[in-house]
């Protein structure tokens, strides 16, 4: 019984990691990494970056809705993530 516990903890942790693996190469584009602060372009907290998906699109929790932030949008200032976007625009663009 042992044994099996061992093997499927460590199937768990390697499964784990790869998924991990894969989300860093999107995460890497423009400094967009989960947790992170998205600013609108009118100066505002968006919100956090909830996910990040494989083109580089920051997904992000507003008002309970998960709203895409187009990685074209996106950049890097002052080690802050800035968006082109308005806040009213993002929330349209869902």
């Amino acid at each position: 019984m042992r044994k099996i516990v061992l093997i499927a903890l460590a199937a768990t942790l390697t499964c784990g990691n790869f998924a991990y693996v894969g989300a860093t190469s999107a995460q890497a584009k423009d400094g967009v990494v989960v947790g992170k602060m998205i600013y609108t372009a009118d100066k505002h907290q968006l919100g956090a970056v909830y996910n990040v998906k494989k083109d580089g699109a920051a997904e992000v929790i507003v008002d309970t809705r998960i709203v895409t932030v187009p990685a074209a949008s996106v950049e890097t200032k002052d080690g802050k993530l800035w968006t082109s976007l308005t806040r009213k625009e993002a929330l349209a663009s869902r």
